[in-house]
């Protein structure tokens, strides 16, 4: 099996959970507990729950955790939509982020689509 480093999703997820503590340095100090926190949870469970399905044993599993994965995608969307809503972070701060969740959750749906496909 290929080392889950040299996948496309890899980089590209820890360079979003990286973009994403940054991002949060913009929100009130009021937010440190609770959506900072949030938001830093969602994006580093994209990457670590995409490394863990990659390294499970069946297909069926490793399309689960491609689907949690997806669904952190999902919340961390969220998170950044409601702090452009709130006025903490202006539509050009998230832009790219938004951008590489979309993309990033593409891929993943179809990498899940090929695996239970297989099962």
């Amino acid at each position: 099996m290929m080392h889950f480093e040299k996948t496309t999703i890899w980089p590209r997820a820890v360079e979003l959970a990286d973009c994403c503590y940054r991002l949060t340095s913009l929100l009130p100090p009021s937010e440190t507990y609770g959506l900072s926190s949030q938001i830093r949870r969602a994006s580093v469970s994209v990457y670590a729950n995409f490394v863990e399905g990659w390294n499970r044993e069946t297909k069926k599993d490793s399309a689960n955790f491609l689907s949690i994965s997806r669904a952190s995608l999902a919340e961390l969307k969220a998170h950044l939509l409601f702090c452009v809503k709130r006025r903490w972070m202006q539509p050009d701060d998230v832009r790219w982020a938004l951008q590489e969740i979309d993309e990033l959750y593409r891929i993943m749906t179809a990498i899940r689509l090929k695996l239970m496909r297989a099962n």
